[in-house]
């Protein structure tokens, strides 16, 4: 990464410190998954680890925060291919509008800025948003989620052999439909998310493309115990589709084993680790296959 603007959470934790009116949350974790091919495909073990240096969000005034995810990746831990790392970086502010009615409402800007394997530039790009949410019930929320991705023309553009082809010129937009509930029959938790994507920065008139992708995960605790461990079983699904874009679809069942605890006050860790005994998969072009995912998470939030 060409812009090493790191922010550790250490670092972040201090500055809580130094400026005691600032309000907020912070994150960071590692998350270490294994693609275990089963059926259908070729492929071979690989591992992955995904560590968020720090994500979260600080407040400058009571309407006014500061937010950021600052993400380092490694691709090809063990599977004999060359080490990859690359970086997926967003930067930005949020302000609270306040209430309309029955919804809250909120805007913002954002700037992306993402690198591959070769520190080449991937995603370079300014998006304003806003965000409109209510209570339904008392453990229903629906959230409206819009945004504009300006394309600044930094960014390089790829073939399907990974051959660069130009810069990313053009405006892509995005309308995420969000319904989140809380305990439903057996479920603790259940969310269903329709993403809605209109992009032009592939090029103009034939090349752009529309597109929709649903999302939808559900939880079951099955065991619980006052020291912090828990049990449970993860349900996802998520596919897309739509003009001139690839379809695909991935879905899961799997059990999970965590423990979280809390260390300090706002203080809090956790770790879990989860494999997926039924995975099913499709991309166009493409049978359908199973390939299992091992994971292994951990990490902490400080509130403050």
């Amino acid at each position: 990464m060409k812009k090493r603007l790191i922010v550790t959470l250490a670092g972040l934790l201090t500055l809580g410190v130094m400026a005691p009116a600032a309000t907020g949350w912070i994150r960071n974790w590692a998350e270490l998954t294994e693609e275990r091919p089963t059926n259908n495909d070729t492929g071979s073990n690989s591992q992955g680890v995904e560590w968020t240096l720090a994500e979260g969000s600080i407040g400058i005034t009571d309407k006014l925060a500061v937010t950021f995810d600052v993400e380092k990746n490694y691709d090809n831990i063990t599977n004999g291919k060359d080490l990859e790392t690359y970086w997926d970086n967003r930067f930005g502010f949020s302000y609270d509008l306040g209430k309309s009615g029955d919804w809250d409402l909120s805007t913002g800007i954002d700037y992306y800025y993402d690198t591959n394997g070769s520190d080449d530039v991937t995603k370079s790009q300014y998006s304003p948003w806003f965000e409109a949410s209510t209570a339904l019930t008392d453990n229903t929320k629906l959230t409206f989620w819009g945004a504009m991705y300006y394309n600044d023309g930094n960014a390089n553009q790829y073939d399907d052999d990974g051959n660069k082809t130009g810069k990313v010129h053009g405006d892509d937009y995005e309308l995420d439909i969000l319904l989140d509930t809380g305990k439903v029959a057996f479920f603790d938790y259940t969310g269903t998310w329709l993403y809605l994507y209109h992009n032009t920065s592939g090029g103009s008139g034939s090349n752009e493309s529309t597109s929709a992708e649903l999302e939808a995960e559900a939880f079951t605790t099955v065991y619980t115990h006052d020291s912090g461990v828990y049990a449970g079983i993860e349900y996802y699904f998520d596919g897309e589709a739509g003009d001139k874009a690839e379809e695909w679809m991935d879905s899961h069942i799997g059990p999970r084993i965590g423990y979280s605890t809390k260390l300090d006050d706002g203080v809090t860790a956790w770790v879990y680790t989860s494999y997926e005994v039924l995975s099913v998969n499709y991309k166009e072009g493409g049978d359908w296959y199973s390939d299992n995912e091992f994971q292994v998470v951990a990490g902490l939030k400080a509130t403050f």
